[in-house]
Parts: C-alpha cells; structure tokens; sequence
C-alpha cells in the first residue's frame, strides 16, 4: 500500500469516528422507552381536562409572586403547561436550576392535588415549556414509588432539566 492509500484510509477512518463521536452530541433525552406513538395521538382525555381546571388556580397561586403561568391544559392524555419565569432566575444563579425547582412544583402539584384521583395513572406526559428557556417533558411512566407515593425522582427532574 502506498502512503497515500494509507493516509486516505486514516482520514476516512478519523472523520467516521469525528461523525459518530458528534452524533453521541445530540440530544439525547433517554425518553425513547416512554415514547407510545398511540399516546401522541390520543383524543383529548375529559376526565384530565376536569381535573386540570380544578387544578389551575393551585397553579397560578404558585405564580402570585414571581413569574407566570401562561397555560395548562390537556392534549389526549398529556398535561401541557407553560410558565414565563420572568427575566431573572432569582433566588437561583441560573435558570437550570430555577427550572429545576420550578418543575419539582409544578409536578408535585400536578400528582398531590388529588393524590387518589385514578386519572393521575392515565397522565402519559407532562411538558412543561418554560418561555424562553426550554421544554420539559416528564412521561408517567418515568414516576417512583417513593416514600409511598409515586412521583418523579429528584434525578429524573435534573436529568430532564440538564439535558
């Protein structure tokens, strides 16, 4: 083989690994086993409308001081809810970490609000989008048993916030 040949190869072979190391780059939310092509599609779920407009006032209360909440609402059996966190991610240092926190009450308050409703275990996703910033999304299935209780961990918050 020619030196040529041989620095052709280890060109091809070096950018390959360049294209294949860069695709590990892209987001990558791990959410693929939650994912139901069916769940996306799904018609509007009226027993969680019913039970997001109870909710909604708990939701806006959590806003009185700081931020907004813009809306909530229900697409098939998903929880849609928008919050503008303002300009500043005060008392956080920065906005990852308010959404962080912000997405711990948002769910809690989604989940606790009528711990016993049986229509908590039909919620396929909650996507929580946080103007200008980014989208969350939680799938029900991502939920624990903690403490007695199902919920999202505290790994399962940072990682969707991080990511």
């Amino acid at each position: 083989m020619s030196i040529k040949k041989i620095s052709l190869f280890l060109i091809s072979i070096l950018s390959l690994s360049i294209v294949l190391s860069g695709c590990s780059y892209l987001e990558d939310t791990g959410n693929e086993e939650y994912i139901e092509t069916a769940q996306e599609s799904a018609p509007d779920n009226e027993d969680l409308k019913e039970y997001i407009e109870h909710l909604k006032p708990v939701i806006e209360k959590l806003y009185e001081d700081k931020g907004e909440l813009k809306s909530i609402g229900v697409k098939g059996n998903s929880v849609l809810v928008e919050v503008d966190l303002g300009e500043s991610p005060e008392p956080y240092d920065d906005f990852k970490n308010l959404m962080v926190y912000e997405t711990t009450r948002i769910t809690s308050a989604i989940y606790s609000y009528r711990e016993d409703n049986p229509v908590l275990d039909e919620i396929y996703k909650v996507s929580i989008d946080f103007t200008n910033q980014k989208n969350i999304t939680l799938y029900g299935k991502q939920r624990e048993e903690i403490d007695g209780k199902k919920e999202f961990s505290s790994g399962t918050i940072l990682n969707a916030v991080k990511n």
